[in-house]
């Protein structure tokens, strides 16, 4: 009988890129992001680079398993040109993408990139979600016309987070510093680490069921 079963990495052996991504390759999002401000976006007034950072923690994004990461206190530029047309703009998306075979020096295999829209449409360019080739976490749309500074167009943050999950003892206290997408349990009920408003807080995505008894609740479980 053929062999067919495969594992990996090898002991004592560096992974491969197909191993990697095999087991690693379903985390595409940013992560670590205790304040919502991972990858913010700054529109510069005369200028056609925009500016991608936070100052006050490192934005990291895993993409199929690799990281990005742009350090406190600093911002990446990426260039996003003028459109050629006054009546609808153009949509271009900026993206974190993985280009295994694209990009193989410093800084690496993930770099923020923009995916051009078609001049005079404002529908977005479509992304990569590939499993095996390139694959972009969609950060920004940005819809700019003729003769309109970054400052004027129109953004839409494409962002998502991920975090991990706690269980909490029920009387214990929910982790004060967990980053955006955790997800927490406690006494049955579930919380998730979300942006209300402008900050960052626990909030509850599902409590135990209840069951209402004439005029009193009582636990459904």
């Amino acid at each position: 009988m053929a062999e067919v079963q495969e594992s990996g990495p090898l002991v004592d052996y560096n992974f491969e890129d197909e191993t990697w991504r095999s087991i690693f390759g379903s985390s595409t999002a940013i992560v670590g992001d205790t304040n919502g401000g991972s990858f913010g976006l700054t529109l510069p007034p005369a200028s056609d680079s925009v500016e991608v950072g936070s100052a006050t923690n490192a934005s990291r994004a895993v993409v199929s398993g690799f990281l990005l990461e742009i350090p406190a206190a600093t911002t990446q530029s990426l260039e996003i040109p003028a459109s050629s047309n006054g009546v609808a703009g153009r949509t271009d998306l900026i993206v974190a993408r993985l280009n295994p075979t694209g990009f193989t020096t410093p800084p690496g295999p993930v770099r923020l990139h923009r995916i051009a829209g078609t001049e005079g449409s404002t529908a977005r360019p479509s992304y990569s979600t590939s499993a095996t080739g390139s694959r972009d976490l969609p950060l920004y749309a940005i819809t700019r016309k003729l003769g309109e500074a970054l400052t004027q167009a129109t953004v839409v943050d494409l962002r998502w987070w991920s975090g991990p999950h706690f269980l909490v003892d029920p009387d214990g206290a929910l982790p004060l510093n967990a980053p955006l997408g955790s997800h927490a349990t406690r006494n049955g009920t579930i919380y998730r680490r979300d942006l209300v408003e402008s900050s960052v807080d626990w909030v509850v995505e599902s409590a135990p069921t209840r069951r209402l008894t004439r005029t009193s609740f009582t636990s459904g479980a």
